[in-house]
């Protein structure tokens, strides 16, 4: 919903590109809706919305192996890489490296504004 919102659902869908998205965790958007006052469903209405969700999408495909130390993201922002999220809790279970159709995407601990 959020990528839509973004403006993103076409652009991520060009089979001719590839992307990595940085995709927060249920708890990184959690604090993120604390943090700005309102509820997580509410989140789909925040003003800015847009930017924040493009901070998350980088052109190129990055599995972990080759995720370099800085991105640049689709807002035009060149930031540090995100910490991915490897396991959560006393699962195995892997938060990274979800191939898609032209991309891939890793879960991060935290929203990038």
């Amino acid at each position: 919903v959020a990528l839509t919102k973004a403006g993103l659902d076409s652009t991520l869908s060009d089979e001719e590109k590839e992307y990595t998205i940085f995709a927060p965790s249920d708890d990184a958007m959690a604090d993120f809706a604390k943090k700005k006052g309102v509820t997580k469903l509410s989140l789909m209405e925040l003003e800015g919305l847009d930017e924040v969700v493009k901070n998350h999408v980088v052109e190129g495909k990055f599995p972990m192996a080759d995720l370099p130390s800085e991105i640049t993201t689709l807002a035009g922002k060149t930031i540090p890489t995100p910490k991915v999220v490897m396991n959560k809790g006393r699962s195995k279970k892997q938060l990274a490296n979800f191939n898609s159709l032209n991309g891939c995407f890793h879960i991060i601990d935290a929203v990038m504004e």
